[in-house]
C-alpha cells in the first residue's frame, strides 16, 4: 500500500567474527624454533654433535629433530589425563 514502509522479511545479515590464528603456547613455540634452528644449522654444515651441544640438547634429540620437516605436533594431556577421561580428545597446542 502507498505510503507504509516496506517490511523486509529477511533476517539481518550477521558477520561473524574473523577467526583468530591458533594460539600456541609455550612449549610448541619452543619447539618450533629448536626444529627451525636445527634445520638451519643442519644447511650450513653443521654436525649433530655440535648442534646439539650447542643448544643444549641430547644427540638423539638433535637428530630426530633434523630427521624431520616438521615439527611433531603436541598434545596438552598427559598419559594420566588421556587414561582418566579417554573420551575426551586431546587438544594439540
Amino acid at each position: 500500500m502507498p505510503g507504509e514502509a516496506e517490511v523486509d522479511d529477511e533476517p539481518p545479515q550477521v558477520r561473524a567474527a574473523p577467526i583468530p590464528e591458533k594460539l600456541e603456547g609455550p612449549l610448541t613455540a619452543r619447539t618450533r624454533d629448536r626444529h627451525a634452528a636445527i634445520h638451519e644449522l643442519r644447511l650450513t654444515g653443521v654436525n649433530i654433535n655440535a648442534i646439539a651441544e650447542a643448544l643444549g640438547l641430547d644427540r638423539k634429540t638433535a637428530r630426530s629433530y633434523a630427521a624431520t620437516l616438521k615439527p611433531k605436533p603436541l598434545t596438552t594431556c598427559s598419559a594420566t589425563a588421556a587414561a582418566a577421561a579417554p573420551d575426551e580428545p586431546c587438544t594439540l597446542t
